[in-house]
């Protein structure tokens, strides 16, 4: 009996220490007033290489939260990174901080949608988001989606 308490013990004391540490990751942006789930709030992945022209999207965790965009190889990382607020019921963006060649929009991104020589990011009400390459070149991106219930300030 003893054990198992230990291990119950141990299992909701590192649920503890995760949830503090999204927590204090929160706390620091300043911008969670609400967090629904912390198990699925929080999701990351990769593009794989879009081609130039080409468009990437994946269905968003919540329907408002925060993407962290950074690009996959080592060219033009400083240009092609983007930290992006959205909410994908009523489609929004906001750019929190983007590289130079980095546009944030709203709706369905077919490949020549955004500007040339430029990657958009866009949020729809599909709740999709939709990265769009128009770089010049094939390229890669990782990204990271903290998704939120409630409203950003």
């Amino acid at each position: 009996m003893a054990a198992t308490w230990t291990a119950l013990l141990a299992t909701w004391a590192n649920k503890a220490i995760s949830i503090a540490r999204m927590n204090a990751y929160f706390s620091l942006t300043g911008n969670l007033q609400y967090l629904k789930e912390p198990a699925d709030s929080i999701r990351s992945g990769a593009t794989g290489s879009i081609a130039d022209d080409g468009v990437y999207s994946f269905t968003a965790p919540h329907d408002t939260g925060r993407l962290e965009l950074i690009g996959a190889s080592s060219s033009g990382i400083s240009a092609y990174f983007a930290v992006v607020d959205y909410e994908t019921s009523t489609p929004w963006t906001r750019a929190v901080t983007v590289g130079s060649d980095v546009n944030v929009t709203t709706g369905v991104l077919a490949g020549t949608t955004g500007s040339d020589a430029k990657v958009t990011v866009s949020a729809h009400s599909d709740g999709k988001i939709y990265i769009e390459n128009r770089s010049g070149g094939a390229g890669g991106w990782r990204w990271i989606v903290i998704g939120y219930y409630g409203d950003l300030v």
